[in-house]
């Protein structure tokens, strides 16, 4: 076991000759997932592999008030599209929950259009 931790050590850090490997600087909201993971990903999402349970009340506050996205550099959102990006998926259990709320909400932005049209 110690002889392969030292060859492990040695193959892995020979070439920095005593000094720590440089690390990789990620932007926060990076992940390390490359496309044809995510892909895969969004393929199982769209299966409804990943269907979990969505109280009421959490889609409802998301249709009254919105969710939040990544408003700086996403990854997920770089790779599979605004519409299947990690920040979605992680909110809404299948793409049907996302497609009924962009329609919801669609439909509150024409209304509250509509009130502030009426009052002017």
């Amino acid at each position: 076991m110690r002889k392969r931790l030292q060859y492990f050590l040695t193959k892995k850090y020979l070439s920095y000759r005593g000094k720590q490997p440089p690390k990789k600087k990620f932007h926060k909201n990076e992940q390390m997932i490359d496309k044809r993971t995510e892909e895969e990903i969004v393929d199982r999402w769209y299966a409804g592999e990943y269907v979990r349970p969505m109280a009421m009340s959490d889609f409802t506050n998301a249709c009254k008030n919105g969710i939040e996205q990544c408003s700086e550099f996403c990854q997920s959102r770089h790779y599979v599209g605004e519409d299947n990006c990690y920040c979605v998926r992680s909110i809404f259990p299948h793409p049907d929950f996302f497609l009924l709320y962009s329609e919801l909400r669609k439909e509150k932005v024409l209304s509250e259009l509509l009130l502030t049209i009426k009052k002017d």
